[in-house]
């Protein structure tokens, strides 16, 4: 998706929500195997999209996520594309965002999933990069947001985990 504001050319990197709201700070964690994070999410009022944000750090290891979800509470439908990040070459669902050139940026990898045959594995040296995804909401509802992560080594390390509409 490419945003042309004041003559500037922007990406989905670029992007950022009105309002923001921090699902999750991890920082200087020792290693642990997948773990599930819950979340409940209410989107802004007059908002009919929102934006899910990954950012990693691991300057000695990597973070591996899988099976994110984001579900809508009336239909129960997903709202989210390639969660389980299954769909490899898919340019309608994830963007990796990398703005600092970082060693060891995110990809979909065959290493380290919990379910399926790929996971998103991210060892973003000395500055974050971020995982993002655009998806349609309805103004003023509940979503349901969860996603398995796992922490492959102690050391420098920080994941943030946002969403906002």
């Amino acid at each position: 998706m490419i945003f042309i504001i004041l003559g500037r050319l922007l990406t989905i990197c670029d992007a950022t929500a009105p309002t923001t709201t921090t699902l999750l700070c991890l920082s200087e964690v020792c290693e642990f195997d997948y773990q599930l994070y819950t979340f409940t999410y209410v989107t802004r009022n007059g908002s009919n999209s929102s934006l899910l944000r990954f950012n990693f750090r691991h300057d000695s290891m990597f973070w591996a996520l899988d099976g994110v979800q984001v579900i809508d509470s009336v239909s129960f439908a997903p709202v989210i594309a390639n969660g389980g990040f299954e769909t490899i070459n898919s340019n309608d669902s994830w963007t990796v965002c990398n703005p600092s050139n970082s060693c060891f940026p995110g990809e979909i990898s065959s290493n380290y999933s919990r379910t399926g045959q790929y996971s998103y594995l991210d060892g973003a040296m000395n500055n974050p990069d971020y995982l993002v995804q655009l998806f349609p909401t309805v103004s003023g509802r509940l979503y349901f947001v969860s996603f398995w992560l796992k922490n492959l080594g102690s050391g420098v390390n920080n994941a943030t985990i946002t969403i906002g509409s």
